[in-house]
């Protein structure tokens, strides 16, 4: 399972979506907004973020430590170190792409780009949306593209997905399953798409993934 990249964009989606205890995964993704930064600039937004929600904020320490933990998990070096793989320790989050690190001038730039999601991966996403509604005995719901790219939680938001990646990856999956239907005229697209359970999707995904 953790040989497949899959895993890896499913453990994403769970920690990017889960504001309780991946408090700052889910502040990064959905509230923070800036593509290049340094790790002092982004810590004092979320120093402010958190100051501002109720109940008791954790201390500066505790936030520096979650969000350099956040940061290590998925930024790629550039230039890469010249280590011998099997004593460097390198996150497996590192292989999706969502972050490089600069180490000569200590910026961090977030990478949005064209994604090749796996398509039950992407309803397993949707599912944490609460913006759609179903529609009544079809065991379908719809959203509207615009709460796809910028809603709280949503695909366009976790996967780091500009207007026209998203777009193209929602072409690919209706053009090829019947799970999506993308309807509409610009500026006004739907998403139709089948609704399943979790546990449906993680055996469908791991079926049809198995090398044999």
């Amino acid at each position: 399972y953790f040989m497949n990249q899959g895993t890896w964009w499913l453990l994403h989606v769970m920690l990017a979506t889960n504001s309780d205890h991946a408090a700052t995964w889910n502040w990064f993704l959905n509230s923070f907004g800036q593509e290049r930064f340094q790790k002092r600039v982004c810590l004092n937004s979320l120093i402010r973020y958190e100051a501002m929600q109720p109940g008791r904020s954790p201390s500066n320490t505790t936030l520096e430590r979650d969000l350099g933990c956040f940061l290590a998990t998925y930024s790629q070096e550039v230039p890469s170190r010249n280590a011998d793989p099997e004593e460097e320790i390198i996150s497996p989050f590192v292989e999706l792409g969502l972050m490089s690190y600069y180490r000569s001038s200590g910026y961090y730039n977030v990478i949005r780009k064209y994604r090749e999601i796996p398509l039950e991966v992407f309803l397993f996403a949707l599912g944490k949306l609460s913006e759609s509604f179903e529609i009544a005995g079809q065991n379908r719901a719809e959203i509207n593209f615009f709460d796809l790219v910028t809603s709280q939680n949503s695909p366009g938001r976790i996967f780091l997905l500009g207007n026209d990646d998203l777009y193209e990856l929602l072409l690919n999956y209706s053009s090829s399953s019947n799970d999506i239907t993308l309807t509409g005229m610009a500026g006004s697209h739907k998403i139709t798409y089948t609704v399943r359970s979790e546990r449906d999707l993680l055996i469908d995904y791991y079926r049809s993934s198995v090398v044999v």
